[in-house]
């Protein structure tokens, strides 16, 4: 299996096997991220309505169908778990997530933390903190909208200020670790 790689953390990039992807329609790029922010299948019907909120249930699941087959095409089937009823990216495959590792990173970091809100940052865990902070490239989808779709961009605006809200305490704890 070819390895993929999703990055979010700032302008949208799809990469296999090394090349740059480009996937030609925006709405495949925002079902694979969406797709690659989650951890469980997602309900076709939910991922249509996500995409297409404008058009009928058939419509909106048919280019689902569609948009699904030009990532499956473009990717290979094998990054992806497909069912009559839900889409996951496969947890078997060789798939790299920015965000992913982000939030891994953000997580380690949290742990040099009291229950009443100081700090006890020690030394080896700033470098992780550096790493998770040096990840972002902007905003997370910087420059992708799908001006057709409120909730994918109620989505994103949400995805966005979590992602702004950890690099903000990050930076915070970062200033004060090296502070220290």
């Amino acid at each position: 299996m070819n390895p993929l790689s999703i990055l979010l953390l700032g302008p949208p990039h799809v990469i296999l096997s090394g090349e740059p992807i480009h996937l030609g329609r925006r709405k495949a790029l925002g079902l694979l991220a969406y797709l690659a922010t989650t951890h469980t299948p997602i309900q076709r019907d939910s991922l249509a309505t996500l995409l297409w909120p404008e058009s009928n249930r058939s419509t909106a699941r048919a280019n689902l169908c569609r948009t699904l087959s030009i990532l499956t095409r473009s990717l290979g089937r094998d990054h992806f778990e497909v069912d009559h009823e839900s889409i996951r990216l496969c947890a078997d495959a060789d798939i790299y997530v920015d965000l992913a590792e982000f939030y891994e990173l953000v997580a380690h970091g949290r742990q040099g933390w009291q229950g009443d809100g100081r700090v006890v940052e020690q030394a080896s865990r700033l470098p992780q903190q550096a790493a998770a902070v040096e990840l972002v490239r902007g905003p997370f989808l910087d420059g992708f909208s799908l001006s057709d779709s409120v909730f994918f961009d109620d989505w994103q605006m949400l995805q966005t200020e979590n992602v702004n809200r950890e690099v903000a305490d990050l930076l915070a704890r970062l200033t004060d670790g090296y502070r220290r």
